[in-house]
């Protein structure tokens, strides 16, 4: 059976063209021309760099395919929002619509449990929830946050592959992994945290209460493997993350664990809240590509309940995140050692 694989280079990308290839399917894994391979050159599989505008070639691609898994998107929280809708909104319509064109079998398509809110809460979401993905940070309708640019174009993204499959009466599987984390990560959240820990920061923005829902990257890719093997038709949408929900303390302590490094001192929310904004405004005003340390979005997050059901996955496609959390973290910090990213 023959997948193909877009945005096959990055992150979860990666991991995904791993676990197929692993598992006896012929991958092509789709990449920007340019980029790195050098996440791929270990597996099993058939790189093509795409123009993505080249809708002749990706026609073709698709055409000769049983599999698309849509990986590609702009997953970070700084940035401008016409990036974040290229990519995660213009892209997503494009590809799903020469995939139904093509008559691909099924589709899957890799969501967030962002466009289901992530606002603070202890009632577990189930995937038929309406849309929140927009958070009413302070100031937001004056400097609108790149975390809300994410969170809305991966909703307009879904939305759009939905009503393209109820067009074309396709099969789509909607993923929304919680936060993911694992080797390879640069964006989400716990190698930054790693990072200014081993720098010696010695406090930070935290809580000792708040629950906060994630997954480990390997756990999503045997979540992709799942819905490929899954004999499910029309349109399902379905969480993915671990059972169990950590404190979010408990999560980063086990980066502090496995990094020798003590937990540091828990910053109340009030009195970052001021600094935040002005480090937001300020890194704005100068145009910076990368963000500051402290955002509205990342001191938000840092205090909130994020709970999500995910029971609906292990009933329909057989899937439930079963590494152990200690385990996951260890293998994260000891390969950003290996590779002196730490």
């Amino acid at each position: 059976m023959r997948v193909v694989v877009t945005g096959a280079n990055g992150f979860l990308g990666s991991h995904i063209v791993r676990k197929l290839s692993r598992s006896g399917y012929e991958v092509i894994s789709l990449i920007r021309k340019g980029s790195s391979q050098e996440y791929l050159k270990n597996y099993q599989t058939t790189i093509w760099e795409i123009d993505y505008t080249d809708e002749k070639k990706l026609l073709e691609i698709f055409s000769t395919s049983d599999i698309l898994v849509h990986n590609a998107a702009l997953a970070k929280d700084w940035g401008p929002y016409s990036d974040f809708y290229k990519s995660n909104v213009l892209l997503a319509s494009q590809i799903h619509q020469l995939a139904n064109q093509a008559k691909i079998k099924k589709i899957i398509h890799i969501s967030s449990i962002a466009v289901m809110g992530e606002e603070d809460s202890l009632t577990p979401k189930s995937e038929d929830v309406e849309y929140n993905s927009n958070l009413p940070y302070f100031l937001e309708t004056i400097i609108p946050s790149a975390m809300n640019h994410y969170r809305n174009t991966k909703r307009d993204g879904e939305k759009a592959a939905i009503a393209l499959a109820l067009k074309s009466q396709g099969n789509l599987t909607i993923l929304r992994p919680a936060w993911i984390f694992g080797p390879r990560e640069f964006n989400a959240g716990p190698y930054e945290y790693s990072k200014t820990i081993r720098d010696g920061i010695w406090a930070l923005p935290a809580s000792s209460t708040n629950l906060f829902h994630v997954v480990y990257v390997e756990d999503v890719a045997s979540a992709v493997h799942a819905a490929i093997l899954a004999n499910r038709v029309g349109i399902n949408i379905y969480t993915i993350g671990n059972s169990s929900v950590p404190l979010m303390n408990n999560f980063y302590g086990l980066f502090c664990l496995h990094l020798k490094k003590k937990i540091p001192y828990k910053l109340p929310y009030w009195a970052l809240l001021f600094p935040s904004i002005i480090l937001e405004l300020l890194y704005l005003l100068l145009k910076s590509k990368t963000p500051p340390l402290l955002t509205r979005g990342r001191l938000y997050m840092m205090y909130a309940n994020n709970i999500y059901q995910t029971n609906k996955a292990k009933k329909e496609i057989n899937f439930e995140a079963t590494t152990d959390l200690n385990y996951a973290v260890r293998k994260t910090v000891k390969w950003w050692k290996l590779y002196r990213y730490l």
